[in-house]
Order: C-alpha cells, then sequence, then structure tokens
C-alpha cells in the first residue's frame, strides 16, 4: 500500500537512531535494497548478543539466514519484481521473500552502521536464547554434532523449505551467476544419497566466499564449506 519510491519497515518497538533513513537514501545507489547493523538491548535480562562484524549479504548466504526486516529500506520497484502470490509468503516471514527477492537480482548492500536499537525481550515470537549459536570453537563443534545425531530427519524437514526457495527465486527473472547457483543448491538440498552430497560440498567450498558471515576465503572456511551440507541443518533440528 505504500506509494513513496523507497520504504522501511518500522517494527514494534525497535528505535531508530536519528539519521537512519538518511544514511540509508544515500548509500542505497542502484541497489534495491539496503540493510544495516543493529545494536541488540534487552531490558528483562535475556541474553542477547551484538556481532560487530561485517555482514556478507550474498544470496548464497541468505539461503540459510535471514537479516532482519527492521533494518531494510527498499525501492519499490523490488515490489514489482517480487511474484503476487507464492506459498513462501505464507510459509516464511515477511523479510526473508524481500532479502531473496533483492538478493536474487544481486543488489542487496549493507550498510556498516548501527542505526536501529533492537529491543530483544523474552517474550518476543521472534526470541530464541542464541547462545549456542555465538561464534566460538565450542558452539561449532555442538551444531556439528547435534547435526549428525538429527541428519536424516532434519533433512526431510528443510525439503518443504527448499522447494519453496527455489520456485520463488526461479520466478524472480534476473539472469546472473549467484541466482543460478542458488538454484542450483536448492535442487541439490531436496535429493538425498552421496552424489547430491558431494555435490553440495563442491558448490559450497567453490563458493565459501559468499557463504559465511564475512567475505573472503580462508583455510578454515573451506573446512567449513566441506561441513556445510550437515551444519546448515541445525534450524531443522529445533
Amino acid at each position: 500500500m505504500a506509494k513513496s519510491d523507497y520504504i522501511a519497515i518500522s517494527d514494534q518497538d525497535d528505535i531508530w537512531h536519528p539519521q537512519k533513513i538518511e544514511k540509508q537514501i544515500l548509500s542505497i545507489g542502484d541497489n534495491l535494497l539496503c540493510s544495516h547493523r543493529d545494536n541488540y538491548i534487552s531490558e528483562d535480562g535475556c541474553f542477547i548478543y551484538n556481532d560487530t562484524r561485517k555482514r556478507n549479504v550474498s544470496l548464497l548466504r541468505l539461503l540459510f539466514v535471514c537479516i532482519p526486516g527492521h533494518s531494510f529500506l527498499f525501492s519499490k520497484e523490488l515490489l514489482s519484481m517480487m511474484p503476487e502470490q507464492h506459498p513462501i509468503y505464507k510459509g516464511r516471514c515477511y523479510d526473508v521473500a524481500i532479502q531473496l527477492a533483492a538478493a536474487a537480482c544481486d543488489r542487496l548492500m549493507f550498510l556498516d552502521e548501527d542505526l536501529v536499537n533492537f529491543r530483544r525481550h523474552s517474550q518476543a515470537l521472534t526470541y530464541a536464547n542464541s547462545q549456542d549459536t555465538v561464534p566460538t570453537a565450542k558452539n561449532a563443534w555442538h551444531i556439528l554434532i547435534t547435526c549428525i545425531k538429527q541428519y536424516r530427519k532434519a533433512k526431510k524437514k528443510s525439503y518443504v523449505y527448499f522447494d519453496n526457495v527455489q520456485d520463488y527465486i526461479q520466478n524472480i527473472h534476473d539472469e546472473n551467476y549467484v541466482r543460478n547457483e542458488a538454484i542450483l543448491i536448492c535442487k541439490l538440498e531436496k535429493q538425498s544419497g552421496l552424489i547430491p552430497f558431494i555435490r553440495l560440498q563442491y558448490h559450497f567450498v567453490k563458493n565459501a566466499n559468499r557463504l559465511f558471515h564475512t567475505p573472503g576465503y580462508s583455510f578454515v572456511k573451506i573446512f567449513r564449506a566441506f561441513l556445510y551440507p550437515v551444519m546448515q541443518l541445525y534450524k531443522f533440528t529445533k
């Protein structure tokens, strides 16, 4: 229903910094969506973790994680590129659909600055005690072991998600490398057996610079990409 050239999401009781919109308008350029870093705050003692690393917002990363919608400022043009009716709108939060559309066009940018105080409290619908996902070697080991133990069950639970995401991205008509790689990865995610697993490993290793939180290659990232066909199922073990 918004009529302006740009649209921003105002979520619940989050606190915008005074220059949030101005800085996003000045930064978005030819991109379809501009996101930014958040400052997590809490008044009820719930666990919060502020990750100060610069975000990687490649489509290949956003297949597996979500950047919060309250950080979005996007062009009205993006809405015209999104399918009017699609199952993803019913099965996922609105920010997933918006970010996937912008990233599928390779036109999503990240402003490395705190522009929202993101209020977290234990009764929030989206709150989860995420101490086990803080990036430490101990937590990475916990995630790996959990996913190995529940691999078959989590793999089956993931099929519907990847089927919806694949179909949605295919309906974003913008041919580019990351979009095509994402579609192929979704197809492989829906297959069982050793060969699809090895092919997933290959594509994750090849795209390790696009897959993880921060861009770039390193030995650790290559090793993580090799294990990622297992570890990325963690959210489906819940």
